[in-house]
């Protein structure tokens, strides 16, 4: 089993995602729960554009593993694909739960909340963006983003109106965007657990 995640990661690294898809789904009619081959194949439906099946993934990863902070992290981002907000704040806000500094998951959480016209809550999410001051370029690219949001709303105009925002570049595809390239790495090594913490 180890050799033929290796070789879907493999393929999936090269942007082959039709020969990745293949491999994590041979994977998963073997093991149904392989937590690696379920994350893997999320991605690979993100990238293809197909955000509810993604969503599937990394939700069943999610009621695999509560714990797991990637599992809420993704599934909120393919909620946010479908225009699904109100679950993606749900989503997101587990993912904070879990680790405040997810500053991705507050930026994210806060574009939920402005596409719902929550504009206060979106508010309270992008200011604290702003309070992590790690030097890291992700990070700043981050508070740059929530900062100009804040200023739209401080000038009442808003970047996101009614429930359809003007999307940003998808975080599920092969050239992930705002730094979250490690994060969201496939290739994991195998663990005898077989846990969701390998994910994590």
């Amino acid at each position: 089993m180890g050799g033929a995640l290796q070789e879907a990661a493999r393929f999936h690294k090269k942007g082959w995602v039709i020969q990745a898809e293949n491999v994590y789904r041979q994977i998963l009619n073997t093991e149904p729960t392989h937590d690696q081959a379920l994350y893997g194949l999320g991605h690979v439906l993100g990238t293809k554009g197909d955000h509810r099946q993604a969503a599937e993934c990394f939700g069943a990863l999610a009621a695999m593993s509560p714990q797991s902070v990637n599992a809420w992290l993704c599934l909120g981002i393919a909620q946010q694909s479908l225009n699904d907000h109100s679950a993606a704040i749900e989503s997101f806000g587990r993912a904070t739960d879990l680790d405040p500094g997810l500053t991705l998951a507050r930026y994210a959480r806060g574009r939920s909340l402005l596409a719902l016209q929550r504009t206060d809550e979106a508010a309270q999410a992008f200011t604290l963006v702003l309070e992590n001051g790690s030097p890291a370029p992700a990070e700043t690219a981050l508070r740059a983003k929530a900062r100009r949001q804040l200023q739209q709303l401080r000038t009442a105009k808003p970047l996101y109106i009614l429930k359809k925002p003007e999307r940003e570049t998808p975080v599920i595809q092969s050239s992930v965007p705002l730094g979250l390239t490690n994060l969201l790495k496939v290739a994991r090594p195998a663990t005898a657990s077989r846990s969701i913490s390998s994910v994590a």
